[in-house]
């Protein structure tokens, strides 16, 4: 019976550590392993003899990629979630702070994906994306960064719609972006006011769950063994 015990604890304990990685981290409003990408709503070429055709590609759907850009979006990863303060990765979000009249302790990724394209062998030729993105949270926007493989840059003249639905800039590079917002009180990027989220939920509803299944099915085991016994 204590052996019984033993190994159900020790499924309770793997399943939670199980549970506990996927805590996210440092500058991330929620871990991007379980957010989808902004929806690509249009994009054109300033060149009109590109035909490159691009893809918007989710953190969790990283695997789908190529392994150079899967790294260099793992990479990317890395560097926001090792940090909890984004004027790290670049020193302008300090500036952009002093001119929106808030704490750049405030500013975290609400969005992480990663752009790409295929079907144009003389990409580098070409100019810049004009890209219209469609994401859930753009709420006090702060900034668009782009992942250059070594450090992260300020995409200029990004723009939110009046309508704060889409976000539309420029880029001629591609690759990692990741889009900043403020979580400071006034704003709703996390759906409250009140309580801005710095980091993922924990699942705490599935542990206890998985607690109480494993308990019970000990539970069952020993009365049947009981009954085998009498």
């Amino acid at each position: 019976m204590k052996k019984l015990l033993a190994i159900c604890l020790s499924i309770f304990m793997i399943t939670t550590m199980s549970i506990t990685a996927f805590a996210a981290p440092g500058g991330f409003i929620s871990s991007p392993s379980g957010k989808s990408a902004p929806e690509l709503v249009e994009y054109s070429n300033e060149d009109e003899n590109c035909t490159a055709k691009l893809k918007i590609t989710a953190y969790s759907d990283r695997n789908s990629l190529s392994d150079t850009l899967r790294e260099t979006f793992e990479a990317a990863y890395n560097s926001i979630a090792n940090t909890s303060d984004l004027t790290q990765l670049n020193s302008e979000l300090s500036d952009i702070a002093d001119k929106l009249n808030t704490s750049a302790d405030n500013f975290a990724v609400s969005d992480f994906f990663d752009l790409n394209y295929s079907d144009c062998d003389l990409h580098e030729d070409h100019g810049k994306f004009t890209i219209k993105l469609k994401a859930d949270v753009l709420d006090n926007f702060v900034a668009l960064m782009y992942f250059n493989g070594e450090e992260w840059v300020i995409v200029e003249g990004a723009e939110v719609s009046a309508d704060g639905v889409h976000l539309t800039f420029a880029s001629q590079d591609l690759g990692p972006f990741a889009i900043v917002v403020d979580t400071s009180t006034n704003g709703s990027v996390t759906g409250s006011t009140e309580n801005p989220q710095t980091g993922d939920s924990f699942p705490w509803f599935y542990v206890v769950l998985m607690g109480v299944s494993v308990l019970g099915l000990a539970v069952i085991v020993i009365v049947y063994l009981k009954k085998k016994n009498a």
